[in-house]
């Protein structure tokens, strides 16, 4: 197993590509595969020996390829009837084949003894050329696999051997062949089949049936042309050759025919024919192949399939000889014509009028269709076809007075053309004046039509010899042509198109339409007229009343007029009807004679051979696209860099591995496409590749593909080096990119299967679940411990019983249907809850998934159960649904998903809110939402439990009468088994009387604090602030007196001035700090501006901004006071800890919220809140007053330098 896991199928394969390339013949390419073949399979069990057998015929084989087989062998295989050996029988059936009987079967495995000799049959489609014999090792062991991959090689053989012998063929009529014309086919057919079958005549010639014999068209001695012979029938092989169509005499062929003097002439010993005949099985030519030696007759079925390729367009060949024979005119025929001619005789006057007929001959009516006496007083401008012809024809009469034998083309009476030819005399006056003309006219015009047609055969011919021929413009041409020797008003070139159900006219002309259309398609109709013409395999010359007869016999549908007459020849490939050419008339029965017959007979044949021809070159473009995708294609890389490593050569297949085109590698260092840090390394290799002399060193490397994706290439180096015409390294390259690293993963997975069976029975055993394996029969074949654990019973008592029995299940139909429709695809699993009874009779309710597992290829399918104790798990789960329903009756409990969407709640929220429980299910929790909290304070709910933490805290509710109660609201998100939050279960109490009370507590001590300050502020301004503006007013009268005395007196007096009026207006800003009246007067925004200006005047190292959106905007009496409190504040503590230079707050009104942002650049007071570890008296009486209004205070952490303070109010509107 491990010696075959090392083949590589694809790697001998792909040698054997490259050996194709590379040689042309096929014994060689044979050969040198058998070498590869016998040095690669050793892995798989065979020892270092082989033959390779090629079929001679249906009888024989030869020996091609052999190595390390003994002489004695040898010989006797070259004598083996294939009926006698096990080689034969694997050519004879198609299957391989084995030299001893199966002697010992052993784990699956046939150990085979004896001589081990193994037979593999080369075959392409059902066309099996030879045999591949291996010898296996003594007691080697033989599997499918094997069979498989040395049936997939020989595959290969086979395909490569029909390419190479197609290639072959195709290659000569390519390049010979389609070149060749005339007698040179012929020549280079016959030294051709001199060659292919070593022979030293070959006789290609037509067949005249009225002669009863074959003359030669091309006779050949190897490349020397002989004189043209003729083969009687009678008493000659050529005789045999009719009747059989194929024949051969190896050897004693004078003795056999001693009256045939040719055989005698040649000295023939031996001799083959193949008789060539049309579609309608008439003889048109031979091939004679003829030797002065005995040949052997085992190469009969080769030759017959050989000669089946070339003797389509040969026999069209054949064909068209004959027909170019026919088309001149026999002797007899001619002088027919000649004598039924007869001149006719006309004289014109001249005069000032014009010309004027005076007399006419009597056979003036057969040659215009007019009578003499009609003629006469006629002028015999009538009669002309081509006005420039009667000029040319007047102006050379009147220069040399006399013409002989001029081309006039004149209309007869009928509109037919005819063509004549003139002798003229002028006849003049004393005067000279032209006084009459006398005319001798001769009709020629079936010489003329004759030489036309003979123009059209002769054009047609060469034109179907061309390689490159279009069928619509040869129909065209036809088309033209035919219409100058025969009416062709309704004319029809028509093809079947039987993959697409159309026909297809190249040329369609219509004399009923007036129209003429070109490359035409139309609808297949299954009994139409013209489908009937395409499918009659033969020529149909018809009248109407045999058209009726045939349309009404054969029930054609027929949409337009039954012409008068119609004639049709068939076209054909390859013997199939695939068209017809049609030529029909619908005013005369009379339209086409005999001669127009041959030549549209005639063409018809050449259109098969244009067929044939196209066919033949696209089935030569298939396959030649075929072998070169297979080359091209191929998962491999040839090349060839120089000692230097310069890439010189590299195959196009680079592109499907590494998506460079060859030309943009070619010029380039090998290293340029490996990882930077592997180029010293593949440098060093190569060096070493270059200094040694042996071939075939084998590597892997890294390259860089265009994409700069990483791929690994496994290669093999050739040194050609010391070669003189390669001058190089050869290399063949291979990607294995997902090879090698779905080997690693091949080895990870052998590794982790082999730890899986390790660890499988500890799994087995301690698995938390009872595990039971069951067969189809559902007899238990084992179990766990835990399985032991929980029924009470022991594995011996288990392994007695079925699973059914184990289950005790009362409705055994329903589980064993359900089980049985275990397929692994449509039903997977099936999984069921019961009570189990337990050995002690106690109850156990179990849970029971059971599954399928398929068969392998080492183990029967069986199913397994899995078996859970859910007991425990029940009496909790009771326990919950206890818990659930006295919560349900006594709490408010309202269970939502996790969009909000109430899915449950208990029946004291339906009655705290006012909304019935059918109104609530469904609905969105934010049915309760009162407008108060703002937008943040849910988005930080949300965020919290869809993470999956608890979030509790204090809401205000709407009730559906649109009263407010407020709710201490714990929201607990619930998570399934693959631990993601599946819903929400909020508990709520109803804390509104709480609520209330500690919001009253709040009032009274800011009610009392406001108080205080409004009597120690009235205190202040009346009492203090009184005195020191008295003692002022006091030091004030005697400043003249002060001015008298000495300097440093009078600093003392100004300094105690300037103290006590410091003094005063200190009292006066703490006295109006401490009232409000402003903030009563003129409202919040008012008051905290007047605020924020005193701060500007006093401190000029601080820039204090303020800006809102409530001009005008007056709150609730309480609510202003308590928000004016919190900002004054808050500008306090700037002044005293912020340190700050710049400061700015910014009230945003939005519904009934009111956004306060209070920012400065100084110290930062969430840095002090760190440090200190609590907060101060001013932070806990702003929390005290926002507790008050329910409002939120944030202190910012995401800010550098300075503080950022966000508070969030919902406010009430003072109604004037």
């Amino acid at each position: 197993m491990i010696e075959q896991a090392n083949f590589s199928l694809q790697k001998v394969i792909n040698k054997l590509l490259e050996i194709t390339t590379k040689e042309k013949d096929i014994d060689t390419f044979l050969i040198k595969s058998l070498d590869v073949i016998v040095g690669e399979t050793e892995l798989l069990g065979f020892l270092d020996k082989g033959i390779i057998f090629l079929k001679r015929n249906n009888e024989f084989m030869r020996v091609i390829a052999h190595k390390n087989i003994d002489e004695a062998v040898l010989k006797q295989c070259g004598h083996v009837r294939k009926k006698d050996c096990v080689c034969g029988k694997a050519l004879c059936s198609i299957t391989h084949q084995f030299k001893q009987d199966v002697s010992k079967v052993h784990n699956n495995k046939v150990i085979l003894t004896e001589k081990n000799i193994c037979s593999f049959p080369i075959n392409y489609k059902d066309n099996c050329y030879g045999v591949l014999t291996l010898y296996l090792k003594d007691e080697a062991y033989y599997f499918d696999t094997t069979v498989n991959e040395i049936t997939s090689i020989c595959n290969t053989i086979g395909l490569v051997i029909h390419e190479k012998r197609m290639q072959r063929y195709a290659d000569f009529v390519k390049n010979k062949l389609d070149v060749s014309y005339g007698d040179q086919y012929f020549k280079h057919l016959a030294n051709f089949f001199i060659e292919e079958f070593k022979m030293k005549y070959c006789f290609i010639g037509t067949y005249n049936n009225s002669l009863e014999q074959i003359s030669s068209i091309v006779f050949m001695d190897k490349n020397e042309q002989l004189d043209d012979i003729v083969c009687n029938i009678e008493n000659s092989p050529t005789e045999v050759l009719l009747k059989e169509h194929f024949c051969m005499f190896p050897k004693n062929v004078q003795t056999i025919f001693p009256d045939d003097v040719e055989l005698k002439k040649y000295d023939v010993q031996s001799y083959v024919g193949i008789l060539l005949h049309n579609e309608n099985e008439t003889p048109v030519g031979a091939i004679l192949l003829m030797h002065d030696k005995a040949i052997d007759e085992k190469e009969q079925e080769d030759m017959k399939q050989v000669l089946s390729i070339f003797t389509p367009r040969l026999r069209g060949e054949c064909e068209r000889k004959l027909h170019e024979n026919n088309l001149f005119i026999e002797q007899e025929k001619y002088k027919n014509i000649i004598e039924e001619l007869q001149d006719v005789f006309i004289r014109t006057k001249i005069t000032d009028d014009g010309n004027e007929i005076i007399e006419a001959s009597p056979s003036a009516f057969k040659f215009s269709g007019y009578q003499p006496e009609d003629l006469i007083g006629k002028s015999p401008e009538i009669f002309y076809f081509d006005l420039n012809q009667r000029k040319a024809f007047h102006q050379k009469l009147f220069e040399d007075k006399k013409v002989e034998n001029f081309p006039l083309t004149f209309v007869k009476k009928n509109q037919d053309l005819i063509h004549a030819k003139i002798n003229a005399q002028l006849i003049c006056d004393e005067n000279s004046i032209p006084i009459e003309i006398r005319i001798f006219g001769r009709d020629i015009t079936e010489s003329i039509n004759e030489e036309i047609r003979k123009e059209i055969a002769y054009v047609v011919a060469k034109k179907s010899q061309r390689r490159a021929i279009n069928i619509n413009t040869i129909s065209e041409y036809l088309y033209k042509m035919l219409g100058r020797v025969t009416n062709v008003s309704n004319f029809y070139i028509s093809f079947f198109n039987e993959a697409e159900k159309t026909i297809f006219f190249p040329v369609h002309a219509d004399g009923e339409d007036n129209k003429i259309e070109f490359e035409v398609e139309k609808e297949f109709n299954s009994n139409g007229f013209f489908e009937y013409i395409i499918s009659h395999k033969s020529s149909i010359i018809h009248n109407e009343a045999e058209l009726h007869e045939l349309i009404l016999r054969n029930r054609l549908k027929v949409t337009r007029t039954v012409p008068k007459s119609l004639v049709s020849f068939p076209i054909r490939n390859e013997g199939k009807v695939v068209g017809a050419l049609t030529v029909m008339s619908y005013t005369t029965s009379k339209t086409i004679c005999n001669s127009d017959l041959e030549l549209l007979e005639f063409v018809s044949t050449q259109l098969s051979t244009i067929v044939e021809r196209e066919q033949w070159q696209k089935s030569l473009i298939e396959k030649e696209k075929y072998f070169r995708t297979l080359v091209e294609s191929s998962h491999e890389v040839i090349g060839i860099v120089d000692v230097n490593g310069v890439m010189q050569y590299i195959s196009e297949s680079v592109k499907s591995i590494l998506g460079y085109n060859s030309y943009e590698m070619i010029g380039k260092s090998f290293v340029d496409f490996v990882p930077e840090y592997y180029i010293q390394q593949v440098k060093h290799n190569f060096d070493k590749t270059t200094q040694q002399l042996r071939n075939n060193n084998s590597d892997t490397v890294k390259v860089i593909n265009k994409n700069g994706e990483t791929r690994i290439i496994h290669f093999t180096l050739n040194n050609q080096l010391t070669n003189n015409v390669v001058q190089g390294i050869v290399f063949n390259a291979q990607d294995i990119t997902e090879k090698h690293y779905a080997q690693k993963k091949l080895e990870a997975s052998k590794a982790k299967l082999i730890e899986q069976e390790k660890n499988y029975r500890n799994i087995f055993n301690n698995s938390n679940d009872g595990i039971v394996l069951f067969d189809e029969n559902f007899k238990i074949i084992d179990v766990n411990k835990r399985m032991t654990a929980i029924s009470g019973f022991t594995k011996y008592e288990l392994l007695k019983s079925s699973i059914l029995e184990t289950l005790q299940y009362t409705e055994n139909n329903e589980i064993i249907k359900e089980i049985r429709k275990l397929d692994g695809i449509n039903k997977k699993s099936v999984l069921v809850e019961k009570i189990i009874p337990h050995k002690e009779n106690k109850i156990l309710y179990c849970k029971v998934f059971v599954k399928k597992i398929p068969e392998s290829e080492n183990e029967q399918g069986y199913f397994i159960a899995f078996i859970t104790d859910i007991t425990k798990s029940n009496e909790a789960i009771q326990k919950a649904i206890d818990l659930e329903n006295a919560l349900h009756y006594t709490t408010n409990v309202i269970y939502a998903d996790l969009t909000g969407k109430i899915m449950n709640v208990s029946e004291n929220v339906s009655k705290k809110s006012g909304y019935s429980k059918k109104e609530l299910i469904g609905a969105s929790t934010k049915i309760f939402n009162s407008n108060f909290h703002p937008k943040e304070f849910f988005k930080e709910m949300w965020e919290t439990i869809l993470k999956g933490d608890v979030w509790s805290g204090e809401v205000r509710n709407k009730r559906k009468d649109g009263s407010i109660y407020w709710v201490y609201s714990t929201i607990i998100p619930i998570r399934d088994i693959y631990k993601k939050v599946a819903y929400f279960i909020n508990v709520q109490q109803d804390i509104t009387e709480v609520k209330q009370v500690k919001l009253n507590r709040i009032r009274d001590v800011i009610d009392a604090q406001e108080k205080e300050k409004e009597n120690f502020a009235k205190e202040l301004h009346d009492g203090l602030g009184q005195i020191l503006l008295a003692s002022k007013m006091n030091l004030s009268s005697l400043q003249e007196d002060m001015l008298k005395l000495d300097e440093p007196i009078l600093d003392v007096y100004n300094n105690s001035m300037k103290l006590l009026t410091a003094s005063i207006q200190e009292a006066r800003n703490v006295s109006h700090g401490l009232m409000t009246r402003v903030l009563a007067q003129f409202g919040l925004a008012q008051a905290i501006d007047d605020a924020i200006n005193n701060v500007n005047m006093l401190d000029k190292s601080l820039v204090f901004t303020f800006k809102h959106n409530i001009e005008g905007v007056r709150f609730e009496g309480e609510q202003e006071k308590a928000l004016y409190r919190v900002v004054q504040e808050l500008i306090t503590n700037i002044l005293k800890h912020s340190k700050a230079s710049k400061a700015s707050i910014n009230l945003n009104l939005d519904n009934n919220l009111l956004h306060i942002e209070v920012k400065d650049n100084g110290v930062g007071l969430f840095n002090n809140l760190k440090d200190n570890g609590s907060k101060g008296i001013g932070l806990k009486n702003i929390e005290t007053r926002l507790d008050y209004l329910s409002g939120t205070f944030k202190i910012s952490d995401k800010v550098k330098n300075g503080t950022k303070i966000n508070i969030v109010v919902p406010v009430s509107f003072f109604d004037k």
